[in-house]
């Protein structure tokens, strides 16, 4: 795993054995964000990817379900990139219709 990402975060401590992980995501207006914790808080690693806002007339913006969930799965990739450690998760598939 690496302490990193498409912006710079976190402390350079990586798991070992069996220690637990925790992914908090945060979407906002502009970008989606991905930082892994392990289960004392410690935050190991961190990724930010942008979102396009779309501006579709006068007070009406949307933006791309389908593209959140590619930037919520591009952060959580770029955290785990393969580094020479093996690590095993549990995962479940984005749903766009999730989003909505």
């Amino acid at each position: 795993m690496r302490a990193g990402g498409s912006a710079a975060g976190g402390s350079d401590a990586a798991p070992c054995g069996d220690t637990s992980l925790y992914i908090g995501v945060d979407v906002g207006t502009s970008s989606a964000r991905a930082g892994v914790f392990d289960e004392h808080g410690n935050q190991l690693g961190f990724a930010e990817h942008p979102i396009t806002v779309h501006h579709c007339g006068k007070d009406r913006y949307e933006q791309s379900s389908a593209e959140i969930c590619h930037a919520i799965s591009t952060c959580i990739r770029s955290i785990f990139e393969d580094d020479g450690q093996h690590t095993t998760a549990r995962q479940r598939p984005l749903d766009p219709s999730l989003v909505a």
